[in-house]
């Protein structure tokens, strides 16, 4: 689906006075950058809206303008008359707090753009093209013509930076690059963004890929690592979603064509991430776990132990790298 109906987004919106935006758990540049676009754009129409994730805002992406605002979960009170959901491709992607806002029962605008998208809606904006939600939104706000303010504009730009990986993933096109341009027109800084996000990571996480690089495997075109508990607890690694980002790094080996990180999460469960190269595909792979994500980027969480799940998984992930071939233009 790559026309989304905008005209019944309006409707939605028009209709509805009190509105709490969501997006996913663990949440990254896409995630509180379309997270924050759309509170302040919808705020200036005039609409109470309440932006909400599990944990808040994360340290690292609090420069995006205003996002202290967004709250860690809803009042047992809380009521609206819309919910938006933003850069999910399911219902479980949003968390406790997206639980809450579902339970309403309110209609539900959903916004995303990943490829294995759930369609749990009452209307979908889905744009499978497009390489960051705040993208789609860019194209919601223009077909609505909304004005998109310098925060705004910083939010959206924050977005399209970080899942394009600074404008180098495959996704990218020309189209993405001009609404940059607009958002840096706009007041958007693209040297603040890149620095705040893509040119830097925490200490600890590099204390932690000192840790798990011993257990990297490289074998029939596919990379993978795994990381323990106790290895998160000696490089004082705290962050629960991710690796600080190794499974991208990973994905620059040149011997590799799929890359997999297995992340040991404190109650046992283990978080997956997949990373490829063009060519080969391992949003399917996420779907089969019952997660999700992109072609070339993607993940899912399924009950321990550890050790099980690397076994079980690693033998996929080397079928997806005997599946592909590399796309080379």
């Amino acid at each position: 689906m790559t026309t989304p109906d905008w005209q019944a987004a309006k409707a939605l919106i028009d209709s509805a006075t009190r509105i709490v935006a969501v997006t996913h758990i663990y949440p990254d540049g896409d995630a509180i950058g379309s997270l924050m676009a759309t509170t302040l754009t919808l705020r200036a129409l005039g609409k109470q809206v309440t932006p909400v994730v599990d944990g808040g805002t994360p340290p690292h992406l609090a420069f995006i303008p205003q996002s202290g605002g967004v709250a860690s979960g809803l009042a047992p009170n809380f009521t609206a008359d819309l919910v938006i959901s933003l850069d999910a491709s399911d219902t479980r992607r949003l968390g406790e707090s997206g639980k809450a806002a579902l339970a309403l029962g309110t209609p539900v605008l959903m916004v995303d753009h990943h490829a294995t998208n759930l369609l749990f809606g009452t209307v979908n904006l889905l744009n499978v093209v497009t390489p960051a939600t705040c993208e789609v939104l860019v194209d919601w706000f223009d077909a609505m013509d909304w004005p998109i303010e310098k925060d705004a504009a910083t939010a959206l730009l924050t977005g399209i930076v970080t899942d394009t990986l600074a404008f180098r993933i495959s996704q990218t096109t020309t189209d993405t690059l001009a609404k940059a341009q607009r958002l840096m027109l706009a007041g958007a800084s693209l040297t603040a963004i890149t620095q705040q996000t893509v040119n830097r990571r925490s200490t600890a996480a590099f204390r932690l890929w000192a840790k798990v690089m011993p257990t990297l495997q490289i074998e029939n075109g596919a990379i993978w690592a795994v990381v323990d508990r106790e290895a998160k607890q000696a490089a004082q690694y705290t962050e629960e979603g991710g690796a600080g980002g190794l499974a991208q790094l990973l994905n620059e080996a040149d011997e590799a064509f799929v890359t997999g990180v297995f992340v040991e999460r404190t109650n046992g469960d283990v978080e997956m991430h997949f990373r490829a190269q063009p060519g080969y595909n391992v949003g399917a792979l996420a779907l089969s776990l019952g997660g999700g994500g992109h072609i070339l980027a993607s993940g899912a969480t399924v009950p321990g132990p550890l050790a099980e799940v690397v076994a079980r998984v690693v033998p996929l992930l080397k079928e997806v790298a005997k599946a592909g071939t590399l796309f080379v233009a």
